[in-house]
């Protein structure tokens, strides 16, 4: 079996909160949602080496159309890797592998609507995007807008084209949305990794953060915001200046 050298991997997410004396007004403060829901889940940890096929699984809540972003973090930098908007169509669930294709990890979707990358490629159930990563963690942010119900009936084909240049969201990201304060993502949120060969198979729990943000917004898939670094802070300094400290490790020792 071909393996490669990843020893004693650990992935964690630290978030380090740190209060000044000299800060006037506490801010909202971001909080691990035990229940399982937020604004931002963490999906620790996905592998696609020695066999091994990883799957998602997300839970689109409201019950309205809602729209995600995932971030693909690489194992071996920590950097965002990819990036992927998914526009849900009311309650459905989005479910997907992450898998070895001729050599290469990509992403399958298995279920969901439409689902849009950074290099502009995008479909439902059946595309195959390339990852970028072969280990590595997933965050997902849910949006803070809805699709107005003027365009309920829009594909996803019609929802692709208003990224390209001249269309709608390439030039207003906010055009035909609405804001949605309670956008959040979770219900049955997990991560399954299965190895048929040999039998094996281990499962992740997603790491739920709330009160993460006053607004997350909708951008391109290519985009490297929102990410942790859009946490809200914690405190401000008498100067007006927020000060947060958020920090997001990936450990391979």
């Amino acid at each position: 079996m071909q393996s490669r050298t990843l020893p004693n991997m650990r992935i964690a997410v630290l978030c380090g909160i740190v209060l000044l004396s000299c800060a006037i007004a506490p801010a909202q403060a971001v909080e691990r949602n035990w229940r399982g829901s937020g604004e931002v889940l963490i999906l620790p940890f996905f592998n696609s080496l020695n066999g091994w096929d990883t799957y998602l699984n997300l839970s689109m809540l409201p019950y309205e159309r809602g729209i995600f972003r995932l971030r693909i973090l690489d194992g071996d930098t920590g950097r965002a890797v990819n990036g992927f908007n998914i526009y849900s169509y009311w309650s459905e669930n989005w479910r997907a592998s992450i898998t070895q294709v001729d050599g290469g990890t990509v992403l399958r979707i298995a279920e969901g609507s439409c689902t849009l990358a950074g290099d502009g490629t995008f479909g439902g159930a059946g595309t195959e995007f390339a990852l970028g990563a072969d280990v590595g963690i997933v965050e997902v942010y849910a949006v803070s807008r809805r699709i107005n119900s003027s365009l309920r009936e829009e594909t996803c084909d019609d929802i692709a084209a208003r990224w390209e240049p001249g269309g709608a969201w390439a030039q207003d990201p906010d055009a035909d949305l609405r804001v949605w304060e309670n956008s959040r993502v979770g219900g049955q949120v997990g991560l399954v990794q299965v190895q048929v060969q040999s039998g094996l198979s281990a499962e992740y729990q997603a790491i739920a953060l709330s009160e993460f943000a006053d607004d997350i917004a909708h951008t391109h898939p290519a985009s490297g915001s929102p990410s942790l670094a859009d946490a809200a802070p914690i405190a401000r300094l008498e100067s007006g200046e927020a000060f947060t400290q958020t920090r997001a490790k990936v450990s391979m020792r």
